[in-house]
């Protein structure tokens, strides 16, 4: 099953929150930081984008194994993908992950495509 990935960042209290959600055939849910961190603690207060560092690391690895259900395919890619991807994410982006059969690489699992070719890119409205 594919997944739709959306972040954005939510003003609160004391701080502002980079948030993900995730859509798929089930609904819409946030994506939890929790799992990841049993694999690899890279950024224990939650995700970011738009660089390359901790938060980037820990979003890659959260989103990969959401996607797949494989914790050594999450492990084994996803700090390519952070490089590749999560690094360049503008403030508000979304993304598709395709489902992806154990044993196929990385790059069959983003079929190819890069920056900026697989996101959805905001209108004036902030939709995707």
């Amino acid at each position: 099953m594919s997944k739709y990935y959306q972040g954005y960042y939510q003003n609160g209290y004391l701080a502002t929150r980079a948030i993900v959600n995730v859509t798929d055939d089930y609904g819409t849910r946030k994506l939890s930081v929790l799992p990841s961190l049993r694999l690899a603690d890279h950024s224990p207060t939650g995700f970011e984008w738009g660089y390359n560092g901790s938060g980037p690391l820990q979003l890659s690895l959260a989103m990969i194994l959401d996607s797949t259900f494989d914790e050594a395919f999450a492990l084994a890619n996803y700090a390519e993908f952070a490089q590749e991807i999560i690094g360049l994410l503008p403030h508000v982006w979304g993304l598709w992950l395709p489902a992806l059969a154990a044993g196929q690489p990385f790059t069959a699992w983003m079929g190819g495509c890069h920056y900026p070719v697989c996101l959805g890119v905001p209108d004036a409205a902030g939709q995707i």
